[in-house]
């Protein structure tokens, strides 16, 4: 069974009208999901039901919408269970048939900036699924609480937040505990760079869907200087 929830957070309200061609490029291909767009009252009115206490006071105290951002996907995915996508995202194909596993994550391009700071084989929180309740989720939400206060002194508040709820805690966290749960993971090759210019206008405008591509990301990795 596929949890068909897809979820993407804009916490100011409406998302900026350049992010329109992915939103429905997303609902084009997966017209039999349902669509959630998480805004700041709707993850604490969530946060409020089913995680009140540490969890709501944690989510409150983030410095930065990042942080809030990157850590309410893991609420929301173990609440109602889905595919989380960053609104950056662009679609060309349905992606039901890499829903492999109760929770499915994609590795992070090799040439993306954020790699660069972070060497290594590191996996992406920008697109994840996961079924509701499951066990790795389960894992990143103690987890998160358990980071909240690591790196609090360096002044790179992108250095912080990769190590603390993004990419960089997510992949520490497959590695820490994948002996213990259902998870699969699959290349980058899923999802192109914008860097790759050529191509992903190619891929954008073409009619077929080329190899195993099933999208382009506009902008990996735009915040870790910000």
């Amino acid at each position: 069974m596929i949890y068909k929830n897809l979820h993407q957070i804009w916490l100011q309200g409406p998302p900026p009208d350049r992010f329109e061609d992915n939103i429905n490029s997303l609902k084009q291909y997966h017209d039999q999901w349902r669509y959630m767009l998480w805004d700041e009252q709707s993850i604490l009115n969530l946060l409020q039901e089913h995680y009140p206490g540490k969890y709501i006071d944690m989510w409150r105290s983030y410095p930065t919408l990042i942080q809030k951002c990157d850590a309410a996907r893991h609420f929301i995915l173990h609440t109602y269970g889905g595919l989380y996508v960053d609104l950056d995202i662009y679609f060309i194909r349905n992606i039901d048939d890499l829903i492999t596993e109760r929770c499915v994550l994609f590795y992070a391009n090799p040439i993306d900036s954020i790699n660069h700071t972070a060497p290594g084989k590191l996996l992406t929180n920008s697109i994840y699924y996961a079924e509701r309740q499951d066990k790795f989720m389960d894992i990143c939400i103690k987890s998160l609480f358990l980071n909240k206060d690591k790196f609090n002194d360096d002044p790179n508040p992108g250095f912080v937040s990769f190590h603390t709820t993004a990419g960089g805690f997510i992949t520490k966290m497959y590695e820490w505990y994948k002996s213990m749960v259902n998870v699969t993971v699959h290349g980058h090759e899923h999802f192109e760079l914008k860097q790759a210019t050529e191509r992903c206008y190619n891929l954008i405008n073409c009619d077929e869907v080329v190899n195993t591509c099933a999208g382009v990301h506009m902008s990996v990795g735009d915040w870790f200087n910000d």
